[in-house]
């Protein structure tokens, strides 16, 4: 009795190749995501987050000469027109303020290079007025009012 041998080689077969198919798409897949990631880098934040630490420490004096002034800040975004309303406990402080400009900052707290800024100008008693150069997304920012010895820092959601 004689066997005839018929069997095919195992490269001429299909279940090797589909085997051998699912881990290759994985390593593509891999590599692809890898290429993506590199080229797709979010910038940081921020480069030196220790030293920004423990300058926190002494940035917080102009909060706190900003709250013993009694300064309140009214600031209104018409398209990218800064208006700001101040007004404090002494009247005397914002005739002193009135001739004075006043940095605004507004910092995209997730993308830094979305990070806005503009030199207020005084127009009246109390008011001051600049245009930030680009454009406020919807997004979750924080306002900076930066006056020459005070600063007023505000959390502003979805402006």
């Amino acid at each position: 009795m004689q066997v005839e041998n018929s069997s095919t080689p195992w490269y001429k077969q299909a279940w090797p190749w589909i085997l051998i198919a699912l881990p290759g798409s994985v390593v593509i897949a891999s590599i692809s995501t890898y290429f993506l990631a590199v080229k797709g880098l979010d910038p940081v934040i921020t480069t030196d987050y220790y030293k920004e630490g423990l300058a926190i420490n002494t940035d917080l004096t102009l909060d706190k000469r900003a709250a013993d002034l009694g300064l309140l800040a009214d600031v209104t975004l018409d398209g990218q027109t800064v208006i700001l309303k101040l007004s404090a406990k002494d009247k005397s402080t914002i005739d002193a303020l009135a001739r004075q400009p006043i940095k605004f900052e507004l910092e995209n707290l997730s993308f830094q290079a979305a990070n806005l800024n503009s030199l207020l100008m005084p127009v009246e008693a109390g008011e001051w007025r600049g245009q930030l150069v680009g454009k406020v997304s919807q997004a979750s920012w924080t306002a900076r009012l930066i006056g020459p010895d005070w600063r007023i820092t505000q959390r502003v959601e979805n402006v």
